[in-house]
């Protein structure tokens, strides 16, 4: 399984922002239902470094939104990961793109 094989790079600071794009390749792909993609999601939160996500990782999954068949899991699971500490204009962004998918 992809998760378990990227688990080392997901947990390295240096190595995360790859190995969450290559996880990120499979909802881009259509590779995943609903539930895949919401455990996929819940993977990258619980398997990357403490604190805020990763830059890239979640303007990967703004700019995708508009794509996927589904994207309410993203946009669920997109809230958790930013975290708490997102700024205003990054949730504003988050609704933004949501909208523009509906």
């Amino acid at each position: 399984d992809a998760i378990v094989m990227l688990t080392p790079q997901l947990r390295s600071s240096e190595t995360c922002p790859a190995a969450a794009t290559l996880l990120l390749d499979r909802l881009r792909l259509g590779l995943e239902d609903e539930v895949g993609t919401r455990r996929l999601l819940r993977a990258l939160q619980r398997l990357m470094p403490p604190g805020p996500c990763h830059p890239t990782v979640s303007e990967q999954l703004l700019d995708m939104l508009s794509t996927l068949d589904s994207p309410q899991p993203v946009v669920e699971e997109l809230a958790t990961l930013v975290g708490s500490t997102a700024q205003v204009s990054t949730l504003r962004t988050i609704i933004d793109k949501y909208q523009e998918a509906l």
